[in-house]
């Protein structure tokens, strides 16, 4: 699950981001969020934070399920991460991404380097019709009237490994 969260000067630490991230979270998914580990990533002063929460149960199990199979953990990562981390170099400031992985699709905007909308659904096996209908909806939303015309950059995930285009 992801979320947007404002940039505040009252919140000062990773401790405060994340209490700001979980009530932003609340707000759509409920009290379910008491069960989630939840993460911001960092961003410039004054713009939103990319935050990101998972299942703390499952993630509290993922290094003993490893472990019992004779695999060690370096690293759990969003798909969305390690997606935008193969793609950020070659993004142009102002465009649309998304990570698709079969029944999944996160959508996001971002206008001169800052987030400004982010979307995500399920989605059949094949990603590309939804992908498609996510990019006219949200165009629509978008406060920059200029996001209509934007390039999308995606990262597909047929594998571990995710393939980036244009």
């Amino acid at each position: 699950r992801f979320a947007l969260v404002p940039f505040s000067t009252a919140v000062v630490g990773r401790s405060a981001e994340e209490a700001l991230a979980s009530h932003v979270l609340r707000g759509t998914h409920g009290e379910r969020v008491d069960a989630w580990r939840v993460r911001v990533a960092p961003a410039r002063l004054g713009e939103q934070r990319l935050a990101c929460a998972l299942d703390a149960a499952l993630l509290d199990a993922i290094p003993g399920a490893a472990q019992a199979h004779g695999v060690r953990v370096s690293a759990i990562e969003p798909a969305w991460a390690v997606g935008f981390n193969a793609a950020y170099r070659r993004l142009p400031a102002s465009c649309w991404f998304a990570v698709t992985e079969p029944g999944r699709l996160v959508l996001g905007l971002q206008i001169d380097g800052e987030w400004r909308q982010l979307a995500a659904e399920r989605c059949g096996d094949e990603p590309r019709p939804a992908l498609r209908q996510a990019l006219a909806r949200e165009a629509t939303m978008a406060d920059d009237p200029a996001a209509a015309r934007l390039p999308c950059w995606v990262a597909h995930f047929p594998g571990p490994e995710p393939t980036v285009e244009a």
